[in-house]
């Protein structure tokens, strides 16, 4: 925001109003010259001289979608304008000023896990860039999106479960802002078959270790854990 005094006189007492748009949250500032409150968007200059300028600089987030409109506006001074009137809220005169900002798009770059099987519920970390709080999440047929959580423009959490009929398979996610627009992720997460590791043989070794062999890869740490583990030997 740029504030020029176009004379003939030297101002004082000259303060702008320019108070964020629901959708923008105040972050911080940095005037040339006097202050800024960011609760009443109340920027205190006071001198001004004739051609002279002083700038103020807005930092703010991205809270929610849509066009956003920026209004500022001179709300006093203590000489007289020959031209507007200051806080009239007259958006033809040459005190008040607008600008219109658009969020950019979101992009969704990763999934972490980008699999889980058939009939579980777990917790998706989604991470990318623009995502706005109230955004939506997808993962298409069988996947049930229980909440999302959003924790910065950059991350969703995504709590979901898997139908135990879920397709396998690769899968696009979406996520979508409050304003409409998506961002997708092809192939982003694939559901694998439900049907447990079956044991195909367990095997003695020398150092007395029970060495178990299952018909895929799995966890040990849940293997191990006495209430997935049941051994039990055949009766002499």
């Amino acid at each position: 925001l740029t504030l020029t005094n176009d004379g003939p006189d030297d101002a004082a007492g000259v303060t702008v109003k320019d108070l964020l748009p629901a959708g923008l949250t105040y972050a911080s500032d940095t005037p040339s010259a006097g202050t800024y409150a960011g609760g009443t968007g109340m920027w205190t200059i006071g001198a001004l001289a004739n051609g002279g300028t002083a700038t103020l600089q807005l930092l703010a987030t991205v809270a929610s979608g849509g066009a956003l409109t920026n209004v500022a506006q001179v709300q006093a001074s203590n000489q007289a304008d020959p031209d507007s009137t200051p806080g009239n809220s007259v958006a033809t005169e040459d005190d008040q000023s607008s600008a219109t900002v658009t969020p950019p798009a979101p992009t969704l770059t990763s999934c972490t896990p980008d699999a889980s099987r058939q009939g579980t519920t777990l917790d998706v970390t989604l991470a990318g860039a623009h995502f706005q709080n109230g955004a939506t999440v997808s993962f298409g047929a069988g996947v049930t999106v229980n909440s999302v959580t959003f924790t910065s423009g950059a991350q969703l959490v995504a709590n979901v479960t898997l139908d135990p009929a879920a397709t396998v398979g690769s899968r696009t996610v979406t996520v979508t802002n409050p304003d409409g627009r998506p961002a997708t992720l092809t192939d982003g997460f694939t559901v694998t078959d439900g049907t447990p590791p079956q044991l195909t043989g367990c095997t003695l070794s020398d150092q007395g270790v029970l060495e178990a062999q299952f018909t895929e890869p799995v966890d040990p740490v849940a293997i191990n854990q006495p209430t997935n583990l049941d051994l039990r030997c055949p009766a002499d």
